[in-house]
């Protein structure tokens, strides 16, 4: 036993000094770090480059020597000789790194051996019932309750505690049944990595100290603390062996991180953090460190504790500090599932030895006179007793496995509040005020705190005082093995509610609007129980409408109309609904109805407005409408007739008398032979350009503002023969339709604004386009189908290449067309009727130097075709007006044919706006015809479809003209 208690009196506690060099500061250091020589961490800045990496690297003669596990942090070894800290501070400075610090050293945490005194009768921490342990009188129940635990569990296989410390006689006779068996390797070929871990013949564990697969070292007593931890936590119960473990049916992972060096047994951060990741990815469930040291935070072992995810047990040091004040890592280290741990000794008291900290230590856990498992001679397995809340530590692991075991779903975080809340439930008087708990864990409460609370039978949430932006919900009391503490409460997406109480007010909601809420009893160890799950609707304070809700109109006449509603919803019955319409007085109608006939003569208009009303007498906001009953059709006065006068060899005058209807007459339609229909406001028209003694059938309707017609009337008129002679021919008409001396439209800037989307106008295509395209070439885009009014147009635009389609061989028709667009088809236009290039303008405008039509503005703008919305700027992806385009197009009929003609008045909706000379002009040249009913709609926006139209007829016009061909 001399060499044993040589190595013993090596693993007394200590106080090493752990700095992390944060990126923008130097290293606190104190003379009590121990570092390992020659050897730097450092955390490169995401943004640092390369290059500057490799500039830091040479500045300091560093060699990397490989990746920290998963950390982020590079391992950097340095030329013999020189100071890790001073170079990690100066790496910090520099700014290619976010962190830096030295390789740290660690020590067990284990105090001075104590006497011998074998089997169950000196676990005192498991059982003690007042037994003596050496000189030490206990006081029972001062233990973890452990056989009351095991009447639960005793720990299942499938739990797995990682011991890393020194290494572990695994093959021990109270741990050979117990150890972890990484089956891949087990049943694979020996020297060969079988599972593709990076580690060969890791059969149960590694040993990252001397980077082999040997677990401890059988000629030395170096591992004793690493199989004295393993036997604490697992050792076999009911053998008729030695000793039994806290959760003897669990098994246990050994890796070893430290060996013997010049000044004792130690391990590196680098060891640790490679250990820590081997046990997270390899299934551990808890992580028993019964090591550490004094001194600086070590941010990157922090890093690879808290990314492990496992309950990680440590020692919270032997050096009777107040870790509050001098921190003992990892035991302090700042990561949610790190569980620290003081001493304890049979008789309640902290160990003489143990750190404590009410803000640092968790909990206490038997740590004096500790018997347990330690390495055996040649024979095999041996026993001994240690101190130190490195033995206080397994203890608690012991009891993380059997919660683990009881419920294989908890997570980390619900262990360690399962063994703090059991600990809380096991106070002891020398741990208040010096641990956060104020207690030591007991295996059996924390078992029995798993369950979580309940509901009773048809338990179900109310709700009551329901108005427009709060309610109360309300819930029965819920049982648990241990109290329920409060409750969460979650209404529609807000953070979940503590609350004491069975009832809840909810305020600040929003009127008529549903809400999800659930309640979850929790007790004293976290546990939440199930969620009872109600809805609760507020009430609105009128009754609403649906979304979009409005009044429709059917059955309309010239004596009256039915509007008609959607249905009101409320939080109390909607009973009916009040339909108002013009001055007189409300119509109630029941909730069943929602329709209402209306009558009143013809040709006016009528306010209708409906609101619902609920219950309490509450009425909605009011749909309204206006409605206009249909006029009469337009008549004739008795014998009215046409008249024809100034008959010539090319055309004539024609009268009629003037229309009654019962709302103006507007307008009134002319129709020529075949010619399209024209629209005039006079009762006259000249019609030239007619052939000579040929009969023309003529028709004349009359057109009121709701768009009626009146029969025709009809006549025929034949034009004069020609001279017998050559000469002469009959002069021309001179007014109305035939060609006037031209003159140049008005024009002002476009005017932009809001406009309505496009409905279908130009069906009726003025001009043949036999001129220009005498052949309609088959367009061959697939979205056009032939029916299209605008399926000629199209293709003889494409034809002259104008326009271009849209995706693949779709057209896009309906697309609007922008004024950036519209400037690119027409300078297509002129370079195409020209055959020859349009010269470049000068950029005359700000907004459109991104704009793929730029060049084509600045084109046009140059000749005077389009103009800006201001002085400085054209808005090309801006839609383009009827109005406006019929303006461009006339402007570049001019530019290519020198003058325009002056047009009648032809539309009715046109009079006012800036562009009517244009659409006048080209109404006589059949490139705008509107829709037929005496409406060009000069404000609505134009589709690709129309444009395509016009813009082949503008083609044709200038064939016509000889200017194109």
């Amino acid at each position: 036993m001399n060499l044993r208690a040589r190595v013993t009196a090596l693993l007394t506690a200590g106080a090493l000094a752990l700095p992390v060099v944060p990126a923008t500061a130097a290293p606190a250091g104190t003379p009590a770090d121990e570092i390992v020589p020659d050897e730097v961490l450092v955390k490169w800045a995401p943004a640092a480059r390369a290059s500057e990496r490799a500039a830091e690297r040479a500045r300091h003669g560093l060699e990397t020597a490989g990746q920290v596990g998963g950390s982020g942090y590079e391992l950097l070894t340095l030329d013999a000789g020189g100071d890790p800290r001073a170079v990690a501070a100066d790496l910090g400075r520099r700014g290619a790194a976010v962190a830096a610090q030295p390789n740290f050293v660690y020590e067990l945490a284990q105090a001075p051996a104590s006497t011998d005194d074998p089997h169950w009768s000196k676990l005192w921490g498991l059982e003690n019932t007042g037994q003596t342990i050496g000189t030490s009188i206990g006081v029972a129940d001062v233990d973890l309750d452990v056989p009351t635990a095991w009447a639960t569990t005793r720990g299942t296989a499938e739990v797995v505690v990682a011991v890393i410390d020194t290494g572990t006689e695994w093959d021990h006779p109270d741990l050979v049944d117990r150890v972890w068996t990484n089956t891949a390797e087990a049943n694979g070929t020996t020297g060969s990595d079988d599972d593709g871990n990076g580690f060969v013949d890791d059969v149960h564990g590694w040993n990252f100290f001397d980077d082999n697969s040997q677990l401890y070292d059988p000629a030395s007593f170096d591992d004793d603390h690493g199989t004295h931890v393993s036997g604490t936590i697992a050792a076999s119960a009911g053998n008729a062996t030695g000793v039994a473990g806290v959760a003897p049916g669990v098994r246990i992972m050994p890796l070893k991180f430290m060996g013997r060096t010049s000044t004792g047994i130690t391990g590196t951060t680098t060891d640790a953090i490679a250990a820590i990741e081997y046990a997270a990815d390899h299934g551990a469930d808890v992580i028993n460190a019964s090591w550490g040291a004094a001194g600086t935070i070590d941010s990157a072992l922090a890093t690879a504790i808290a990314a492990s995810g496992t309950v990680f047990v440590a020692a919270a040091g032997n050096a009777s500090s107040d870790t509050d004040i001098n921190p003992y890592w990892p035991a302090t280290l700042d990561a949610s599932n790190i569980v620290a741990v003081a001493a304890v000794n049979n008789r309640g008291g902290l160990a003489s030895f143990s750190n404590y900290g009410d803000m640092t230590v968790d909990v206490g856990a038997p740590g004096v006179s500790i018997y347990s498992s330690v390495q055996g001679d040649t024979t095999g397995g041996d026993y001994d007793w240690m101190n130190g809340t490195s033995m206080a530590a397994p203890h608690v692991a012991g009891v993380a496995a059997l919660v683990a075991s009881a419920s294989p779903t908890l997570t980390a975080t619900e262990i360690i509040a399962l063994l703090k809340a059991s600990a809380e439930a096991n106070p002891l008087a020398s741990l208040d005020g010096t641990t956060v708990t104020g207690g030591m864990p007991n295996a059996a409460t924390a078992l029995d705190l798993i369950a979580a609370p309940t509901w009773g039978t048809d338990a179900a949430l109310t709700a009551s005082s329901v108005t427009s932006s709060g309610f109360t919900v309300a819930w029965p009391a819920a049982s648990d093995n241990v109290a329920v503490v409060d409750h969460l409460v979650t209404v529609g997406s807000a953070e979940a509610v503590v609350v004491t109480d069975l009832d809840h007010a909810v305020s600040g909601l929003t009127p008529a609007t549903s809400y999800a809420v659930s309640v979850r009893p929790r007790d004293a160890a976290g546990q939440l129980g199930p969620a009872l799950s109600t809805t609760v609707t507020t009430t609105s304070l009128d009754p609403v409408w649906p979304a979009d809700a409005a009044l429709t109109t059917s059955d309309l006449t010239t004596s009256g109309f039915t509007v008609a509603w959607p249905q009101a919803s409320d939080d109390v019955a909607v009973t009916g609904y009040r339909v108002t319409v013009d001055d007189d007085l409300p119509v109630a109608l029941d909730a069943t109805v929602r329709s209402y006939a209306v009558t009143g003569p013809e040709a006016t208009d009528h306010a209708v407005a409906v609101v619902a009303v609920d219950a309490d007498g509450r009425t909605s906001p009011a749909l309204t409408t206006t409605v206009r009953t249909l006029s009469t059709v337009p008549e004739w006065p008795s014998g009215a007739a046409v008249t024809s006068s100034s008959v010539t060899t090319t055309g004539f005058t024609l009268s009629w008398p003037a229309a009654s209807d019962d709302v103006a007459v507007t307008a009134y339609g002319v129709t020529i032979g075949t010619e399209p229909e024209v629209l005039v406001t006079e009762r006259t028209l000249v019609v030239d350009g007619l052939s000579a003694s040929t009969a023309y059938p003529v028709a004349v309707v009359a057109r009121d503002a709701d768009g009626h017609t009146s029969p025709a009337l009809t006549a025929s008129v034949t034009t004069a023969s020609p001279p017998p002679s050559g000469g002469g021919g009959g002069g021309g008409g001179g007014g109305g339709g035939a060609a006037p001396s031209p003159t140049e439209p008005v024009e002002t800037a476009p005017v932009e604004g809001t406009v309505t989307e496009p409905t279908t106008y130009d069906g009726t295509v003025a001009r043949t386009l036999e001129l220009a395209c005498p052949t309609i070439p088959p367009h061959g885009w697939t979205d056009v189908p032939a029916s299209s009014p605008h399926a000629d147009g199209i293709g003889c635009a494409t034809a002259w290449e104008v326009f271009v389609g849209g995706a693949g061989s779709t057209f896009s028709p309906d697309q609007r067309l922008s004024r950036g667009q519209l400037a690119s088809v027409l300078a297509r236009a002129i370079e195409q009727a020209t055959g020859r290039a349009m010269a470049a303008g000068t950029d005359q405008f700000t907004d459109d130097d991104d704009s793929v039509h730029a060049e084509a503005i600045d084109k046009l703008a140059a000749v005077g075709i389009v103009g800006g919305v201001d002085a400085t700027t054209y808005a090309p992806t801006a839609p383009v007006t009827r109005a406006q385009f019929a303006a461009m197009l006339a402007r570049t009929y001019r530019h290519l044919v020198g003058s325009l003609p002056t047009g009648g008045d032809a539309f009715g909706d046109d009079d006012g706006s800036p562009h009517e000379a244009s659409i006048d002009a080209l109404a006589v040249l059949g490139i705008v015809t509107g829709d037929g009913l005496g409406s060009y709609s000069p404000g609505d926006v134009l589709s690709r479809a129309q444009s395509a139209t016009m813009v082949a007829r503008l083609v044709d016009a200038l064939v016509e003209a000889g200017v194109a061909g």
